[in-house]
């Protein structure tokens, strides 16, 4: 009886060994999978705020592009509408052309009155499309000034944000822009230089005929003279606008070339670079060509002066210097021709002189710009 105890004791005793090492063993293993659950909890977590902020990041990207998208797209009616005007304006300037020749036709025919009818017409169009170009101009410039602005607004807000490569694109096209506003500005101011020129010559013409009528010779050589120096400071100044236009165009595809390679079309950049470097030459060599003429030019000068100098010298030597009466009686004549003149005289070398200043710097304005491209 005691022995059946003692054995149903050990086995109890087993068992509830065994039962404590289960129990352990168990709670281990919910701790094991407590941790586990914890470490992928925490791992869910970090994952899910991670992409929180890429759907920010989107998010921003996504309205930024938003944004950009929008502007590309007005910017596209607007270029569409001012190219849509612009042709409409250039067909009828083709059409003002048209009637000034006809104009000329019916002078030549004799058809006086019509010819007079029609040339008022015309210059009264001409007169209404300057306006609106003119117009159309100064809304191109605010427009421009204002992306400006918008622009170096845009390179701040992304330099205050960390975004420093979209910064300096921003701040590289608002730049580039301001260069361009300023060369139209340039190209302007030239362009009404030359109708002050153009209408400085058809004035002189004019006064050119009076002094042929009143046979005032001396008066009229000196206006002929003017009216050189102004026919070749108006060819002067077109030679500029073109070598300016050209060197804008080179700015512009070289521009375009970089463009093309930040995008990865080596073939497109290598094709723009090649036509730049194509015009580069031309306007090289226009740029050689005038500069040549020009020394040769001043080499003439130079030759026409000593052959006057040694003319006069052998006019002294022949010259009777005791008729002085004579001389007196001419500067008489001369004197009454001359008061009725001085102004113009005067007004008019005045303007040939500033005419040879705008000259010379013109030369140096194309020493400067061939030494840019070499």
């Amino acid at each position: 009886m005691v022995t059946t105890t003692i054995k149903h004791v050990a086995i109890l005793v087993v068992l509830c060994g065994g039962l404590a090492l289960g129990a352990n063993e168990a709670q281990q293993n919910l701790e094991q999978e407590k941790q586990t659950l914890m470490r992928e909890v925490e791992q869910t977590q970090a994952r899910i705020g991670q992409m929180r902020v890429e759907a920010m990041e989107h998010e921003a990207m996504a309205k930024q592009l938003a944004a950009e998208a929008a502007r590309l797209e007005l910017q596209m009616h607007q270029e569409v509408a001012r190219r849509k005007r612009n042709l409409e304006r250039a067909g009828a300037e083709i059409k003002v052309d048209q009637m000034f020749a006809e104009v000329e036709q019916l002078e030549k025919h004799g058809h006086l009155d019509e010819a007079h009818n029609l040339h008022a017409k015309a210059k009264s169009m001409a007169k209404i499309l300057h306006v609106q170009r003119q117009e159309q101009e100064e809304q191109d410039l605010h427009r421009a000034e204002l992306e400006i602005d918008e622009l170096r607004e845009q390179s701040r807000i992304a330099e205050r944000e960390g975004r420093i490569e979209e910064a300096k694109q921003a701040w590289r096209r608002a730049d580039q822009l301001a260069k361009e506003v300023h060369r139209h500005l340039a190209v302007r101011e030239q362009h009404a230089e030359m109708e002050h020129m153009h209408a400085r010559l058809e004035k002189m013409g004019q006064a050119m005929e009076k002094a042929e009528r009143e046979g005032r010779e001396r008066a009229l050589d000196e206006l002929r003279e003017e009216a050189e120096a102004i026919e070749r400071a108006i060819h002067e100044r077109e030679r500029n606008l073109e070598m300016e236009h050209m060197e804008q165009e080179i700015h512009s595809l070289l521009e375009h070339a970089e463009q093309a390679e930040r995008q990865d079309r080596g073939d497109k950049a290598d094709e723009l670079r090649q036509e730049a470097g194509h015009i580069k030459e031309r306007l090289s060599d226009m740029i050689r060509e005038r500069r040549d003429v020009d020394e040769d030019k001043d080499e003439d000068e130079d030759e026409d002066e000593d052959e006057d100098w040694d003319d006069d010298d052998d006019d002294r030597d022949d010259e009777d210097w005791d008729d002085e009466d004579e001389d007196e009686d001419d500067d008489e004549d001369w004197d009454d021709e001359d008061e009725d003149d001085d102004e113009d005289d005067e007004s008019s070398r005045g303007e040939l002189n500033d005419l040879r200043e705008q000259i010379a710097g013109i030369r140096e304005l194309m020493e400067e710009i061939l030494e840019r491209l070499e």
